[in-house]
């Protein structure tokens, strides 16, 4: 079960190529301030930008580095189900626990839309999946009612919560099912939802 302070590591570039020397530098220290899982391929970590060779070299390193000391959650998700699927399938030959997964962005799917968007990664991979709800970068909000519907499914293990919307986000923590993580994307709300019950933050600061 996803719980503490996980980390959305940043990918540095020098002379516009991926530096992964200064990349397993900062692993490594982002490991001995003792947080509880490392995200590779998130906002924070340009995958937007990234070509898939350089998608592949950062969680091969990060796996590399990490050397099982910690969990690894990838960053994998878009606005197409079937090149995010592509895209778990391409990296699933890397030993990482699990996918942080966005909701598909600008498109604007319906609740019923992104309940059978998850469900679809879901059934296709066994790797343990993190939903991420952050509605004022994708234009599209993940209500409770849905999301507590894909926590039925055995491998969607929890959210990264950044609804910016604390009375939403409460309330999932009233509801929220035992076995479901609530990590909030909020930094300023971090010691609020702890005592509401959250189980961490995913915190780029």
């Amino acid at each position: 079960m996803p719980t503490g302070v996980w980390i959305p590591l940043i990918t540095p570039f020098k002379d516009g190529q991926v530096d992964l020397t200064s990349y397993r530098r900062l692993i490594e220290h982002t490991i001995a301030c003792g947080v509880a899982a490392l995200f590779p391929l998130g906002t924070t970590g340009e995958a937007s930008t990234l070509d898939d060779d350089e998608a592949d070299a950062i969680v091969a390193t990060t796996v590399e580095v990490a050397a099982g000391r910690l969990p690894v959650f990838a960053g994998i998700g878009g606005n197409d189900t079937r090149k995010v699927i592509k895209t778990i399938r391409r990296l699933e030959r890397f030993d990482f626990a699990g996918i942080v997964s966005v909701c598909p962005y600008y498109s604007r799917p319906s609740q019923d839309g992104m309940r059978q968007h998850f469900s679809a990664i879901a059934d296709a991979t066994d790797r343990q999946i993190v939903i991420y709800n952050i509605p004022y970068r994708t234009s599209v909000n993940l209500a409770n009612d849905t999301l507590l519907r894909l926590a039925e499914r055995r491998n969607i293990v929890g959210v990264k919560d950044s609804s910016g919307n604390i009375a939403q986000s409460l309330e999932l923590l009233a509801r929220k099912p035992a076995g479901f993580s609530v990590l909030t994307g909020e930094d300023p709300l971090y010691f609020t939802m702890l005592c509401n019950g959250a189980d961490g933050g995913i915190l780029a600061a």
